[in-house]
């Protein structure tokens, strides 16, 4: 121990010095450390932030294209609607003037088919609503 402190005695100055430069390497390092994660950080957030707006821009985008596919859809389904209402309404016509055919001929037994009847049923198998002769 008297050897140690012989050896501390003589060359403080020096161990003091290296002290002190060891400190300010340490705080360096430190510091270059902090700056180092602070900018690695930003460029990371950087890049988060791009992939968010594309992510964005993509989610607009389907969004988008969901809505036209929907407004799509609603139309066909509307067309669809309307043509299945007209049919509806054709069906009852015919319906109906097969009713009156019927009461008006209650000889339906007979089962002959005259001129009104031939009309009638060649109308409905062509999807139209019988109406006067086709031809005179």
């Amino acid at each position: 121990m008297p050897l140690l402190l012989n050896i501390l005695r003589r060359h403080w100055p020096a161990i003091a010095a290296f002290t002190v430069m060891l400190a300010v390497v340490c705080w360096a390092y430190l510091q270059g450390k902090a700056i180092g994660t602070t900018e690695c950080q930003a460029r990371y957030e950087a890049q988060l932030a791009e992939r968010d707006r594309a992510a964005a821009a993509a989610l607009a985008a389907a969004l988008e294209e969901a809505q036209a596919q929907a407004r799509a859809a609603m139309e066909t389904e509307r067309q669809h609607l309307t043509a299945q209402a007209k049919t509806d309404a054709a069906f009852r016509v015919i319906t109906n003037t097969v009713t009156e055919y019927i009461h008006a001929k209650p000889d339906v037994a007979a089962c002959s088919l005259d001129a009104d009847g031939l009309r009638i049923w060649n109308g409905a198998h062509r999807g139209a609503a019988p109406g006067a002769a086709d031809h005179p």
